[in-house]
């Protein structure tokens, strides 16, 4: 190891460690940039799921209706249910 002067290492370890903190930043960068995507990737997966269960009840209402079924009637779907497990008053 040759000796240095005083104020020539100095330099070369200010340089060192500056590369490093850069490094450091556009790592933690990259990461807040993937979760940030990985996020937005998951959110628009529920609201897909959420509007596919929109979609088919829409379509269970469409078949009640195409069926002569009035699929807001309440009445009617009480006596399906009871016709269905044969309950008597």
């Amino acid at each position: 190891d040759a000796e240095l002067e005083d104020g020539e290492g100095e330099g070369v370890e200010e340089e060192q460690e500056e590369e490093q903190e850069e490094e450091q930043e556009e790592e933690q960068e990259e990461e807040q940039e993937e979760e940030q995507e990985e996020e937005q990737e998951e959110e628009q997966e529920e609201e897909q799921q959420e509007e596919g269960f929109r979609d088919c009840s829409d379509d269970e209402e469409d078949d009640y209706e195409e069926e002569g079924y009035e699929a807001d009637d309440e009445e009617d779907e009480w006596e399906r249910f009871l016709g269905v497990y044969d309950v008597h008053d």
